[in-house]
């Protein structure tokens, strides 16, 4: 995915405009009924207030801070609260996004531009208006963001519209009226928090609060595939693991390829050691013995760190031919995957970049693209981390072909993956907290595409 907005307009507004590839993973038949596609815990961040778990007692609703000697914290609401790093809004940077429904404790008030009432901080260089909190009698609390469930590997459900356009509905009592709040387009992602039964039929509540009837949907699986922390000492030049092609291949007793003693499934991880040519094409050992034709392997590379990687520093590899991503520290490679990478060439810009913004969840699409010959929209991409402008890493849950080209320009990542070099890279997201820019004299994590 990549974004046709600006820049400026994301760090003001926190909006995240992402163009789309409509790649389909593996789906549930539309028609589905509750019981047989897979139900979530609702996350009580992400309903209205009728539908929320209360977090604590509300000592005032109202925006000022009368309130504010009686209160043991404040809380984020429903969009989330803007935190700058300073108690003025015109005077000021902005630091990122506390998650809808955290909890914090107040360590310091002032008054303060752009904002009715005080400005409340809750960490070093870390402001809040409280117009855009609510003050409760609950003690504070934080945790990671976004939450998952027991054994979950994302945040949501996740579904298709249908290829002939879904409508959304406000509340279910409209789906009986037929007065639905928008059409959706062929195939957008939809991010699900909630399933129910209205008059009978089961309905879905997305991430935007509207309302869908579950039998329009079509349910997507998100790949399980994730890749493989490094043993130290690895390989001066290529490293001591590979994936085998998506298409398989045979294992041989000896290099010379003429007894076949098995066969690997596609995109299978083996441990590796030297090729080997015996009068054919190359072959690489197997850790455990035999060989398999190395043609038929994708073997990450390891490189030295790049100009402008400071000593010791984390960093990112991404390798666009073999379609594989290395994290290091320092010079010391620990972790390789494979990603998808953007199609066309140039998408995915080479060179050394740095992650300027990282956001836990959020809806990718290009519906603002005049020039666009469809509209795509995906809700609740989770682990995203923008490095090259409106290029980011970030899960891909729409599809399971990592290892190839498939992107519109971002690096696509397995959720497992995704989520792995979200806590990996800098800046940290401290606990409670939905998105984060490198605080005041810190830089983001490099991210080198070659």
């Amino acid at each position: 995915m990549r974004s046709h907005g600006r820049r400026a307009s994301w760090v003001l507004s926190f909006a995240v405009t992402i163009a789309g590839g409509m790649l389909v993973g593996p789906l549930v038949p539309a028609g589905a009924t509750i019981g047989e596609a897979k139900q979530r815990r609702r996350s009580p961040a992400l309903h209205d207030h009728a539908d929320q778990e209360q977090h604590g007692e509300v000592v005032d609703g109202a925006e000022g801070t009368e309130s504010a000697s009686w209160t043991r914290s404040v809380e984020a609401r429903r969009n989330g609260a803007m935190v700058r790093t300073a108690p003025d809004a015109q005077r000021s940077e902005p630091r990122g996004l506390l998650a809808p429904g955290a909890r914090f404790a107040v360590l310091d008030r002032r008054a303060g531009g752009g904002c009715s009432g005080d400005w409340l901080r809750v960490a070093d260089d870390a402001w809040v208006c409280a117009d855009h909190v609510t003050l409760v009698r609950a003690e504070p609390a934080v945790g990671p963001y976004p939450v998952l469930d027991d054994d979950a590997i994302v945040p949501f459900e996740y579904a298709f519209s249908g290829r002939a356009g879904t409508r959304a509905f406000a509340r279910p009592s409209d789906i009986d009226a037929g007065t639905s709040a928008a059409t959706l387009g062929t195939s957008w992602g939809l991010a699900i928090v909630g399933t129910d039964m209205w008059r009978g039929q089961p309905v879905a509540r997305t991430t935007r609060g509207t309302w869908i009837v579950a039998r329009e949907l079509r349910w997507v699986e998100p790949s399980r595939f994730a890749g493989v922390t490094l043993a130290r000492g690895q390989p001066a030049t290529t490293l001591s693991v590979a994936w085998v092609r998506r298409g398989g291949a045979p294992t041989f007793a000896d290099p010379d390829g003429r007894r076949r003693t098995g066969r690997l499934r596609g995109r299978a991880l083996v441990p590796v050691g030297t090729e080997a040519t015996a009068g054919g094409e190359p072959m690489t050992r197997l850790s455990e013995g035999g060989f398999v034709p190395s043609s038929l392997l994708v073997r990450p590379t390891r490189i030295a760190p790049p100009e402008g990687v400071a000593r010791g520093e984390r960093w990112i590899d991404v390798d666009l031919e073999r379609q594989t991503l290395v994290a290091y520290e320092g010079a010391e490679p620990v972790f390789a995957t494979l990603v998808s990478t953007g199609r066309r060439p140039g998408t995915t810009p080479v060179g050394l970049h740095r992650v300027w913004i990282k956001i836990a969840h959020a809806t990718m699409d290009n519906v603002e693209d005049d020039d666009a010959r469809q509209t795509y929209s995906m809700d609740g991409v989770p682990w995203i981390q923008y490095f090259a402008g409106d290029v980011a890493l970030h899960a891909a849950y729409w599809h399971d072909g990592f290892g190839a080209v498939r992107s519109h320009g971002c690096v696509n990542l397995a959720p497992r993956d995704a989520r792995w070099l979200y806590a990996f890279t800098s800046p940290r997201v401290p606990d409670g907290w939905a998105r984060m820019f490198p605080p005041p004299g810190e830089r983001g994590t490099p991210v080198h595409v070659r």
